[in-house]
């Protein structure tokens, strides 16, 4: 019966910890989120990070861009999957991949782990171990009495693949929202360019192309008249010419090569003005609230992450009472 009784108590001090623990955690993450932003997207900080970008990002940003319609036709389907009970589609639609990783991503997912979240995390050769939950869980005064001693041992708990597919969905979300002002940004572009050069509204780099090969096989012409540029001009205002398929290949790639130089890179501008709006933090803010959701939500999968981690911690509470015990005998 003492053993019982004993059990319940510990059993108690624990998820009273554990919940006050993640708290306490949740509201340290919001309040670094400010810090963070000014850091890492600000125009310096925008600066250092798309430092990244170079090499490698740039013929990734460019199939990233060709891929951003059918991602999106993706997203839509699965949405309309959802929605009328077919899951299973819903979920294999969802595996289909958003693109490819860029550096800039990469090392923004290693400052989110490291540097707001503060937890376990390795990229390749870069490896952290600080782990602010632990600490926090830690530094419980009714976990301390429990077994500090011990806790070395829960160090692997991070390992929990259920809670780390959840908190790397959030996090692409996150993604998601930055490559779309990028996207934003790019098509932008083209529709400046459009309208100051050419008079016309040219939404996207196929668009901008046409008209922009359009003119160029103009001036080709008049340029080439056989009784000069002058009757060219008025001859080809009423015939305009059309066109060859070579030219209007060699512009579309032209545009792309732009327009990609001007996806990946536009974060730089973007970024600082998102800051600025305060885009950022809400979007950050929605994050960590999802985290928390992923830690105390008794509906979500990822809470046996949760239910883990309590019974590790009980089974170490219990063990320590059966020893004890037995020392007694």
């Amino acid at each position: 019966m003492e053993d019982a009784a004993e059990a319940e108590v510990s059993e108690e001090i624990i998820r009273h910890a554990m919940q006050h623990a993640v708290s306490a955690y949740i509201a340290q993450r919001r309040a670094r989120v400010p810090h963070f932003i000014r850091q890492h997207f600000s125009l310096r900080g925008a600066l250092r990070l798309y430092r990244n970008g170079l090499g490698a990002d740039l013929y990734k940003a460019s199939f990233n861009l060709f891929w951003a319609w059918p991602r999106l036709l993706v997203r839509l389907l699965s949405s309309i999957a959802e929605s009328i009970g077919l899951r299973g589609l819903a979920a294999c639609l969802n595996r289909i991949p958003a693109g490819f990783e860029t550096n800039v991503q990469r090392e923004l997912t290693w400052l989110v782990y490291t540097e707001l979240l503060e937890v376990p995390f390795q990229d390749g050769k870069r490896e952290t171990q600080h782990d602010a939950l632990l600490e926090e869980i830690l530094n419980q005064p009714e976990m301390t009495a429990l077994y500090r001693p011990y806790v070395e041992h829960l160090r692997e708990r991070h390992g929990y693949s259920e809670f780390r597919a959840g908190l790397e969905n959030n996090l692409r979300e996150f993604y998601l929202t930055r490559e779309a002002a990028s996207d934003m940004a790019a098509n932008t572009v083209t529709l400046a360019a459009g309208g100051l050069y050419f008079s016309q509204i040219t939404p996207g780099a196929l668009a901008i192309s046409g008209v922009l090969s359009q003119a160029i096989a103009y001036h080709l012409a008049v340029s080439n008249f056989f009784f000069g540029p002058t009757l060219g001009a008025l001859y080809y205002h009423y015939f305009p010419p059309t066109p060859s398929a070579s030219l209007t290949i060699a512009t579309i790639v032209g545009i792309m090569v732009a327009l990609t130089l001007v996806a990946s890179f536009a974060g730089i501008v973007v970024d600082p003005i998102l800051a600025m709006l305060g885009v950022h933090e809400r979007r950050l803010q929605t994050f960590i609230t999802h985290l928390e959701r992923l830690l105390t939500d008794k509906q979500s999968p990822s809470y046996r992450f949760y239910d883990h981690y309590y019974a590790r911690v009980f089974d170490f509470v219990d063990y320590l009472m059966i020893a004890a015990s037995r020392l007694k005998v």
